[in-house]
């Protein structure tokens, strides 16, 4: 890659659409991917990947010692990597603490949340002895007190509305 495309983002999204399938004029991505040692005496499990455009990649696992010797320019990238390795641990060590530590935090918060709730619900019901909370649902039952015979068209007298609290005390609307 020269000098002057090196600091070029890459959008390989917008420029693989327009690309013709001709290998001189079309973006080629190649992957290769090492995994985690396995013991095996051909060294770590490798895989090789290749694509054009956004189709499928062509793909063929090896075994690193198949690979042979790779060019100075990835094996000085792929050191450089190794290097940075402990750092990175580092940071990624440290942003889990972080988070654990603010998990925590939200945990204890909610907590004192929750007993404040809970002492000024105690506190409400110490204070009110019992008597009954507006938030408390009411029943309403509609009670006659004449009696009417068949076919008197006439209104009742008097009626009385009773309203009847959860806790069963009784109480009327009109005293």
């Amino acid at each position: 890659m020269s000098d002057e495309n090196k600091d070029k983002p890459v959008n390989s999204e917008q420029s693989n659409q327009s690309e013709p399938y001709e290998w001189e004029k079309c973006t080629v991505r190649l992957s290769i991917t090492f995994f985690p040692d396995d013991g095996n005496e051909g060294g770590r499990q490798v895989v090789l990947g290749c694509n054009t455009h956004n189709d499928p990649p062509l793909i063929e696992p090896v075994r690193e010692a198949e690979l042979g010797t790779l060019p100075p320019i990835i094996t000085g990238l792929l050191e450089r990597l190794k290097q940075q390795l402990p750092q990175q641990a580092e940071i990624v060590e440290t942003k889990r603490q972080a988070e654990i530590a603010a998990a925590e935090k939200a945990k204890l918060q909610r907590q004192k949340t929750e007993e404040k709730i809970r002492a000024a619900q105690q506190k409400s019901k110490a204070k009110n002895n019992g008597k009954p909370q507006p938030s408390q649902p009411v029943v309403e039952e509609v009670v006659r007190t004449d009696t009417v015979t068949e076919g008197d068209d006439s209104l009742p007298v008097e009626i009385s509305i009773v309203a009847e609290p959860v806790n069963g005390e009784q109480q009327s609307l009109f005293g």
